[in-house]
């Protein structure tokens, strides 16, 4: 058939000419079976989607990631098809498909076939909550609040958790741990769990919410190297790289930056492995803030253009690669560059909790920047609104960097007492002291030398151990202007 070029050779495969696949699909329609050869079609890589799953969190996932790269375009005709003919087929295949969208780095595949399926659907079909939820993640936030209430419904009424257990991470990344109640659910009936990919899920969310909402960095650290432990006796490769990164992050925030850049290191040769452009692009952006904190600024910026490259329709490694430049522009001299750069990323929509999360740290850069102008009016606002939305977001490494903006303002209106009270409050939030931080170390100069050593210190230490609603109680003026 080659030879009488009726088909043609695709690697180890054969393919049919456009000319002939028109003449056959004309026949087809013809005779009236085009819908039930689609539904067969559709039926069939379903199938091999279900026969897929358990292995894709396993060592042998990266057999089986070619094996469906080899089918790919069938599999996005499947989808398609079954998108507008069957939509309750169409979100079983979409619900399979986003664990290989996700472990292969090809996250916005899943936006205009979620968006489909979302317009022909009125609410879950019978027994497919869990789809339908990442149906809803997967069509890009932000998504309609009674959506998202409805989504949280879900969650908690039905437990996913066994069926879908790769919606536990999704819905972490998008919506944080806003919603205390539905956290507690999901982290008990992961406990509950048997299947020791879970396992290594729950380790990796304890160890991120100890850190993120607790300040607790030694249990964050030691959660963090059980999921490790739990994903390599799997030989899971994204859980590994998820939870290393999240550790070397943790590195980072102690300052530690050999061992940060040591391992993202390791993050990104399991992200090579993957054949995740999206997570190398990610995982370049992190480790620059450990070659910053190294000093190495030449080796953070080759990282960071390299990030932007790599990340072309991947919105949140996209920003983290404009964050990185925009860092290094100020780091650099760059002052006009960097506001305009954060300018930009503080008009984006939030969408989701790390996008939450990123807006605060615009706020707060932006923030420092005016305060370097001497404008403390729009440094206060900055850091004031940042500080504000970090409280409703729960992250206390967040409203530590507000509140350290704050302690420049402080020094602007030479206040340098209460500079270093909101220095040592923000210890005290995030469980450690700022490490690379050269605004945090120049206003603390500036409070030392005003105050000298030992009235620093003592306002430092009562910083340190104000609790969290002294805190608030501390900063209300500043929370109320910003209001």
């Amino acid at each position: 058939m080659v030879e009488k070029s009726l088909v043609e050779v695709a690697g180890d495969r054969y393919r049919m000419l456009r000319t002939i696949q028109s003449l056959c699909a004309e026949r087809l329609a013809e005779a009236g079976e085009t819908e039930r050869l689609r539904r067969a079609h559709a039926e069939h890589f379903h199938r091999l989607l279900g026969e897929a799953a358990p292995h894709l969190l396993r060592a042998e996932q990266l057999g089986w990631l070619a094996r469906l790269d080899a089918e790919r375009d069938n599999l996005n005709a499947a989808l398609h098809w079954a998108a507008g003919a069957d939509p309750a087929l169409g979100l079983r295949l979409f619900g399979d498909l986003s664990t290989y969208w996700w472990l292969r780095g090809r996250r916005a595949e899943g936006i205009p076939p979620a968006r489909a399926l979302l317009a022909a659907l009125d609410g879950p079909p019978e027994g497919l909550a869990g789809e339908y939820v990442l149906c809803l993640l997967g069509a890009a936030l932000p998504a309609p609040e009674q959506d998202l209430d409805r989504a949280s419904e879900l969650m908690l009424s039905v437990n996913l958790v066994e069926t879908r257990p790769q919606l536990v991470f999704f819905w972490s990344m998008a919506m944080g741990p806003a919603n205390e109640a539905l956290a507690d659910t999901i982290a008990a009936r992961m406990r509950e769990s048997a299947d020791p990919w879970i396992a290594g899920l729950d380790h990796l969310g304890r160890g991120v919410l100890a850190f993120l909402t607790a300040g607790d960095l030694a249990e964050s650290e030691r959660q963090l190297r059980l999921s490790i432990e739990r994903f390599s006796s799997l030989g899971e490769r994204w859980g590994m790289m998820t939870a290393i990164s999240q550790l070397a992050d943790l590195m980072g925030w102690l300052g530690e930056g050999e061992r940060c850049v040591t391992l993202m290191g390791e993050a990104l040769r399991l992200a090579e492995e993957l054949g995740s452009l999206e997570d190398r692009a990610e995982l370049l952006c992190r480790r620059a803030d450990g070659l910053i904190m190294l000093g190495d600024l030449e080796a953070a910026m080759e990282g960071c253009e390299e990030a932007l490259e790599l990340a072309t329709g991947a919105v949140e490694a996209t920003t983290k690669a404009m964050f990185g430049l925009a860092r290094l522009a100020r780091l650099n001299g760059d002052r006009a560059g960097a506001r305009a750069r954060y300018e930009d990323l503080s008009a984006l929509p939030e969408g989701s909790y790390g996008g939450g999360l990123d807006q605060i740290q615009a706020q707060v850069a932006l923030g420092w920047i005016a305060a370097e102008e001497g404008e403390r009016a729009e440094a206060a606002h900055r850091q004031s609104s940042a500080l504000a939305r970090a409280l409703e977001l729960r992250s206390r490494p967040h409203m530590a960097l507000a509140v350290e903006g704050l302690a420049g303002v402080a020094v602007l209106s030479d206040d340098c007492e209460r500079a270093a009270l909101l220095l040592g409050a923000a210890r005290g939030l995030r469980g450690v002291a700022a490490a690379g931080d050269h605004d945090v170390a120049r206003v603390s100069a500036q409070a030392r030398a005003r105050l000298g050593e030992e009235r620093y210190a003592r306002a430092y230490e009562q910083g340190s151990a104000l609790s969290r609603d002294d805190l608030i109680t501390l900063v209300r003026p500043e929370l109320s202007e910003s209001g």
